[in-house]
C-alpha cells in the first residue's frame, strides 16, 4: 500500500471513530432515545423482518433491521472500546 493509500485509511479511520462517538452522545438525552425508539419501530428491531411470499421485501427488511443493530452497537460500546479497535486497525494498516 503506498503512502498515500495508508494516510487516506488512516484519516478514514480516526474519522469513523469520531463519527460512532458523536452519534453515541446523540442518542444519550430524551430526545435521542425517543428517536432511538422510532428508529427501532421503523427498523424491525422488535419485530419480525419476515414477509410471506416476498423475499426480496424480507431481505430489504432485515437491511433496515442491520442498521439498527449497529446503532445499538456503537450507542453500547464504550469510548476506551471504540479507541482500541481504531488502534487495532491503524496498527493492521501499518503491517
Amino acid at each position: 500500500m503506498t503512502n498515500n493509500k495508508v494516510k487516506q485509511r488512516t484519516e478514514k479511520i480516526v474519522d469513523n471513530g469520531q463519527k460512532i462517538k458523536a452519534l453515541k452522545s446523540k442518542f444519550r438525552g430524551k430526545l435521542g432515545k425517543d428517536a432511538l425508539s422510532l428508529i427501532e419501530e421503523i427498523g424491525y428491531y422488535h419485530k419480525s423482518t419476515y414477509v410471506h411470499g416476498d423475499p426480496h421485501g424480507t431481505s430489504v427488511n432485515e437491511g433496515l433491521r442491520q442498521m439498527v443493530l449497529k446503532i445499538h452497537e456503537f450507542i453500547n460500546m464504550s469510548d476506551e472500546e471504540i479507541d482500541r479497535r481504531i488502534e487495532d486497525k491503524l496498527k493492521a494498516i501499518k503491517k
